[in-house]
């Protein structure tokens, strides 16, 4: 299938990372993950680096972000949905949102998140976003904001503020 959209990063522990997006095709994957590798000297497939428990019907308008310490992948699907996946720095794939960042970990408990408990209560992360053809992050200030664009809803603006509870168990 031909690609419709693509971001890259440079990925900790991993180095540098490409996202290709393209329409789902009967067993075509439509996201693929690729990694630089220097001794061949060209991008290789990673197919393990997508959790699928988060996954859609395509992958397009692509984009890579940052946000406090955390990697981030945000891809618009066929539908009216685009899905956010953070980087699980443990099985080094992208996936369901963690419930708590190894930052908030550390202001809280003064520790990174301990890898047996980083997949507890993490859970799928859906925008109604229309069909974005494109996104981007900005910090305006301190708000972390992404815009997309698209024929749907045109602009969209969406501010990543997550609310996060402390003191239960």
């Amino acid at each position: 299938a031909a690609a419709v959209s693509f971001d890259a990063i440079e990925l900790p522990g991993v180095g540098h990372t490409l996202a290709v997006g393209s329409p789902a095709s009967g067993t075509i994957q439509a996201l693929q993950m690729f990694v630089w590798d220097d001794v061949a000297a060209s991008f290789g497939a990673r197919p393990a680096m997508v959790d699928t428990v988060c996954g859609a019907s395509g992958a397009n308008a692509l984009r890579f972000f940052e946000l406090e310490g955390e990697v981030y992948l945000l891809g618009a699907t066929q539908g009216a949905l685009s899905g956010v996946m953070q980087w699980n720095r443990v099985r080094r794939v992208f996936g369901r949102m963690l419930a708590i960042t190894d930052a908030a970990n550390l202001a809280l408990r003064f520790e990174a998140v301990p890898d047996a408990e980083i997949d507890i209560h993490a859970e799928c992360l859906w925008l109604d976003a229309g069909l974005p053809r494109d996104w981007e992050f900005m910090h305006v200030g301190q708000t972390p904001l992404m815009v997309a664009s698209g024929t749907a809803r045109g602009t969209l603006l969406v501010e990543l503020d997550f609310d996060m509870v402390t003191g239960l168990r």
